[in-house]
């Protein structure tokens, strides 16, 4: 009885999968508005009424969505960046290489994460939440990065602590976007290098900078 059990969680399980599967695939290229519950269910090759067994409506598919990008994208970038070190560049390195990774496995829930923080910006919705919650998480690890190269003297003071981190997520997004766009044109560790390269640069004290410059050239 146990065996069967355990046969038809894992069936279950398969089943939430395809449906996930199919609906970040279509809410990635179509949009959530754009996606409906008849989509899902033919792309996935599973019946309406089983996408409706597994989940109550298509905002709570898009909710176990968000889950997998906390889960498989904040979490794993928080633990690394916090055990890199000492240096706040080297933190920023491994928040660089971190996305590295998640761009090689996982990019379209970067991409959903991206889609959704901007289609959803102004409704009053769960996802809304959910995102806001996401971000602010990114945003926070980015900041106590930046602060603590701030009081190292590596990273510029000249400009504060949230604006930089803006800067460093919009180039972040951007970096996924241009995925999307160009596909194969860009190589994902030629994009992440120069995203690495361009952005602790831009972080750096112009005295560091210059140093850095001057043991490089």
């Amino acid at each position: 009885m146990a065996r069967s059990a355990t046969g038809r969680s894992a069936q279950r399980q398969g089943t939430v999968d395809k449906i996930l599967a199919a609906a970040l695939d279509l809410f990635v290229t179509k949009g959530y508005d754009g996606t409906t519950v008849d989509q899902i269910a033919e792309a996935s090759g599973l019946t309406k009424g089983a996408i409706y067994f597994h989940f109550t409506n298509k905002a709570d598919v898009l909710d176990a969505l968000l889950d997998q990008v906390e889960h498989h994208f904040v979490d794993p970038m928080d633990q690394r960046v916090r055990q890199a070190g000492p240096r706040a560049r080297d933190k920023m390195v491994a928040f660089a290489h971190q996305q590295s990774e998640l761009g090689i496995g996982k990019t379209r829930l970067a991409i959903l994460a991206i889609r959704t923080s901007s289609d959803f910006s102004q409704q009053d919705i769960a996802a809304r939440d959910k995102i806001r919650h996401i971000y602010r998480r990114l945003y926070a690890i980015v900041e106590d990065v930046i602060e603590l190269g701030k009081a190292q003297g590596d990273f510029r003071t000249d400009i504060g602590t949230r604006q930089l981190a803006s800067y460093v997520i919009a180039a972040h997004d951007g970096t996924f976007l241009e995925w999307q766009r160009r596909g194969l044109e860009l190589k994902p560790p030629e994009i992440i290098q120069a995203f690495r390269t361009l952005t602790i640069d831009a972080l750096l004290a112009p005295g560091v900078a210059s140093e850095r410059r001057a043991r490089e050239g």
